[in-house]
Formats: structure tokens, C-alpha cells, sequence
């Protein structure tokens, strides 16, 4: 576990005579944690970028996030897709009081927290969902609150998060993640910060029952997902599962990082290499006319559509924001008030 300390302090002895004092902890201690982060109501990544700036910041730190993938739902099946991801924090809060936290963010987004109401669906749609994968610990007091080492010093930090405690409200590590490609494909991530393959011992972040790191476990659900005839393991890439890895777009649209995507190019300007004065927004007609470039561009199989306001060729000038904004506006606005998919 991540190596912490705390202070205690006491009642002056003199002035209760009994030298016994109440003991109280003058100082919280940051710990490490792991947070599940899922929506598949709504605006999707809206709804878990506004969660987690509804955090309070002054008992909880968010210090990395994982790329957000798109996943089939589990369980209950007939409902949409999720935008799943994993956030590292550190905070002072019990792992009970975490708890809480994540709830009230939940109930103030929109979703229904109350498990004995008529219209609760467990694994059900939600606006979003905050889960507490992992927590730095060894041992939670009765109170919930995470016992203190002494002997440890504050920030000499590893990855393992080895708590482990078991309550009706609360359970710890989470008790489903290791079956949840869509918890640990983004914990993969966290797992593998530099963006080197090669995860080495001390970047593992260890399950504390099972003893076996975030990519150990994810590998095991690709292994029995997708073994040869043969019974081999495939060796596949975490990009290259059900948890689709995205890049999520205004709109709620998302690009897909499982798939060869081809971009259009469409400049509306005066002095472009290939296309310079071949399209512009100068009237009507020739929007009509760029519009109807895009539009074939999509037939042709673009996936994405760059209008370009401003010449990037050598000796091209430099074109002011209102002008460059006057130039590319018109076909935007022009392609989004029809039919067009392509993301602009």
C-alpha cells in the first residue's frame, strides 16, 4: 500500500488530572484511490465531466484520468451504449465518506440513488455512475476511516491500493471489476501512465485479494473472449477489444479508435495550394456550392471534414480570427442544418 503518516494530538494531562486523554487525528492524510466512471443517459461525456467538477476539491484531488472507451452494457442488456472511463484521485475522506460523496454527485446529476424505489433498475441506464474501484489502506476502523501507519512517511508512494473491506454498503475492492472489461481497459490505462507498453512492477496497480495486477486481469478476459480454435491465448491490444477507446465530439458523437478513419479536406480559401478560390462563404450560391463538396466528400467515405479558413502554404499571410471565422462559419452552419453525419 501507498506509505503515509498522521500526527495525534491530546488534551493537555494538567488540566484533566487523569493524564487519559481523547485522542483525535490533527492532520488527514492524502491516500490514493480509483474511481469507475460511467454515463449512458444523455450528453454522455458532459455528464462526467460536470461529476467530476462537482468533486469537492478541497478533500478530494483528481490527479489522472483514463481514455474513455464506448462499451456494451452487462448485465441488462436492452439499453444503450456507456461511455466508461477511470479517474486516480487522492483524498482525505474514508472510504464511507467517499462514498457519500459519490452518491450526492450522482442524486444531483439526475439519478435515482434510492435502491427500494419502484423505478430503480440495478445495472440499469443512468446519467452517471461512480464507482470506488480500489483504496490505499490496510484497515478500516469501525467508523469507516482508514487506520494510519506511523512509520511510513508521507509521499513515497506506490501503485498497489490494498485495502480490502467488506460492509452491506460498501465493498472494497469493488466486487465485480475483475469480470468488467469496461473498468479494466481504462484502469490498463492508468496502470500504463508513460504510454509504454512494458507495465513494470512498480507502475502495477495490484488487486489486494487477488493478487494480480489491472493487465494481468484484463488479460484474462481477452483470453477467455477470444481463444483460437486451438485453445491459445491471443495476445491483443487493449485498444482492440469490446471497450472501444474514443475521442468524444460536441453533439455526444465520439470518434472510434477501431477503425481507419479518412479525412476530407475543404478549404474556403483564396490562396489554398490545391482547391485555393474553388470554394468559399463569399454568398449563397458558392456556400451551396461548398456544401455540396462535403457532401460528396461523405459519399466518397470521409469520416471527419476539415474546413480550412486559412492558408498554411509557405509565404501564405496571416489571416485575422474574424476573417478566418467569416470564411468557415457559413459552411458549417449550411452542413448542419441538413442530413450530413460527418463530423465538423
Amino acid at each position: 500500500s501507498m506509505h503515509t503518516t498522521t500526527t495525534t494530538n491530546s488534551t493537555d494531562s494538567s488540566a484533566t488530572g487523569t493524564g487519559a486523554t481523547k485522542n483525535a487525528k490533527s492532520k488527514k492524510t492524502w491516500r490514493k484511490a480509483y474511481i469507475a466512471v460511467g454515463s449512458n443517459q444523455g450528453s454522455l461525456y458532459q455528464n462526467i465531466a460536470t461529476s467530476l467538477s462537482l468533486l469537492p476539491s478541497s478533500t478530494i484531488k483528481l490527479l489522472r484520468t483514463s481514455h474513455l472507451r464506448l462499451t456494451s452494457p452487462m448485465y441488462v442488456t436492452d439499453q444503450p451504449q456507456f461511455l466508461n472511463g477511470a479517474v486516480e484521485i487522492e483524498t482525505t475522506l474514508s472510504p464511507r465518506e467517499l462514498l457519500w460523496e459519490l452518491k450526492r454527485v450522482e442524486k444531483e446529476m439526475g439519478r435515482n440513488v434510492n435502491t427500494k424505489s419502484e423505478d430503480y433498475v440495478r445495472f440499469g441506464p443512468r446519467v452517471v455512475d461512480l464507482d470506488i474501484i480500489l483504496f490505499d489502506g490496510d484497515t478500516v476502523d469501525g467508523d469507516g476511516s482508514v487506520d494510519e501507519d506511523d512509520d511510513d512517511s508521507i509521499g513515497s508512494h506506490s501503485s498497489s491500493s490494498s485495502l480490502i473491506m467488506q460492509t452491506e454498503e460498501l465493498e472494497i475492492p469493488h466486487p465485480r471489476m475483475q469480470e468488467r472489461e469496461f473498468v479494466l481497459a481504462p484502469m490498463v490505462d492508468l496502470e500504463n501512465a508513460d504510454g509504454d507498453t512494458t507495465i513494470h512492477s512498480d507502475q502495477k496497480i495490484i488487486h489486494p485479494i487477488l493478487n494480480r495486477s489491472m493487465s494481468e486481469l484484463l488479460g484474462s478476459i481477452l483470453q477467455s473472449n477470444n481463444n483460437n480454435e486451438n485453445g491459445a491465448r491471443l495476445e491483443k491490444e487493449v485498444d482492440d477489444v469490446k471497450a472501444v477507446r474514443v475521442i468524444p465530439l460536441p453533439r455526444n458523437r465520439v470518434l472510434l479508435f477501431n477503425e481507419t478513419i479518412i479525412m476530407g479536406i475543404l478549404n474556403v480559401t483564396p490562396d489554398s495550394f490545391s482547391d485555393g478560390g474553388k470554394y468559399s462563404s463569399d454568398n449563397q450560391t458558392r456556400v451551396e456550392k461548398t456544401v455540396q463538396a462535403a457532401l460528396q466528400m461523405e459519399r466518397d467515405g470521409a469520416g471527419i471534414i476539415d474546413i480550412g479558413g486559412e492558408s498554411t502554404r509557405p509565404g501564405a499571410e496571416d489571416v485575422a480570427l474574424e476573417e478566418e471565422l467569416r470564411r468557415v462559419l457559413p459552411v458549417i452552419r449550411r452542413i448542419r442544418e441538413g442530413e450530413l453525419s460527418t463530423n465538423v
